[in-house]
């Protein structure tokens, strides 16, 4: 069986290009790259930087759905499903948004793909699949496979996702993360991330070359400080690599002056940090009120800028 991964684009529009800041590589894709057992053939189209070939031979399509990302995903479906072909959905969307999602395509994947993946397919291919799949809260898959890029990823801007842990403890009510994973945190193993920051580092190109073009890599993660001692030893193997990194991250971290020096020390030059709001009332009506409460934000901001990283700051609008 043959299966299509495709990644829907937000915005597009015909004849223009996609705003180039958003063309990071797609590390989900490579993630169910992965998951997948070698007997399957696999194909990638990035909706973003390319036309989807809708004369595919592809029996299983897969697309990974966000909410901006969800009406363009269901015109997409619906062209391969008047082809007959297999429409599995997943993702956060398709997660918190389940009978919305389903009624656009023939399989949903509810929760983390890596504990049901590979029993799905084999499910289909027996023809007994279910429409659901709940997968449970997991992060234990190893090294992404990027080899589904291809050609494509001389298109992607230099910056590396490397995921590091999903989740957050914290409650605030406009957020999906917490939703999502229910206010748990979990984190990868530190061997796993190392060793896929060297990968990522050391890729060759077609003249069997390390690649000099300098790399940011970004360290995916909804809150790194949830478990400080994990976060120590990280901080500890990354600074022998010498590179450069950003994450986002929660105003709590700069309580801790130690952690961020360390933070600085390992190569982070950026934080993005969700102030949200700088009224107390409207922190309060988010559920976010904690991040008033564990000190003045100013010291906290002045914390970060004198370890030497910048801040990339982000609000909601209410």
């Amino acid at each position: 069986m043959k299966i299509a991964f495709i990644l829907p684009a937000i915005g597009k529009k015909k004849n223009q290009k996609y705003l180039r800041s958003w063309l990071m590589e797609p590390l989900t894709i490579a993630v169910l790259n992965k998951l997948t057992p070698e007997c399957y053939e696999r194909e990638f189209y990035d909706d973003r930087i390319e036309t989807i070939n809708y004369k595919t031979d592809a029996d299983i399509i897969a697309l990974t759905l966000e909410t901006y990302t969800a009406k363009r995903a269901y015109a997409i479906a619906k062209i391969f499903k008047d082809k007959g072909k297999i429409i599995i959905m997943g993702g956060y969307h398709a997660t918190l948004m389940p009978e919305e999602v389903r009624e656009h395509c023939d399989i949903i994947i509810c929760g983390n793909a890596e504990t049901i993946w590979a029993q799905m397919l084999q499910d289909i291919e027996k023809g007994n699949q279910s429409e659901m799949y709940q997968g449970e809260f997991s992060i234990d898959y190893g090294l992404p496979d990027r080899s589904i890029y291809h050609d494509k990823i001389k298109k992607y801007l230099p910056i590396s996702l490397v995921e590091v842990g999903r989740g957050c403890r914290h409650n605030c009510e406009f957020c999906s993360i917490n939703v999502y994973y229910k206010g748990c945190y979990i984190h990868r193993k530190v061997e796993d991330i190392i060793d896929e920051i060297k990968q990522c580092k050391n890729k060759k190109n077609k003249e069997n070359k390390i690649n000099k073009i300098s790399k940011i890599f970004f360290l995916v993660d909804d809150s790194i400080f949830s478990d400080k001692k994990f976060a120590k030893t990280l901080f500890e193997e990354i600074k022998k690599l010498k590179i450069i990194w950003t994450t986002q991250i929660t105003i709590d971290f700069a309580k801790d002056k130690e952690l961020l020096k360390l933070m600085k020390e390992s190569g982070c030059e950026m934080a993005l940090i969700g102030f949200e709001s700088i009224n107390p009332g409207n922190l309060k009506q988010m559920n976010k009120e904690w991040s008033a409460k564990i000190g003045e934000r100013d010291e906290l901001v002045k914390n970060v800028h004198d370890a030497g990283i910048s801040i990339y700051a982000s609000f909601v609008w209410i």
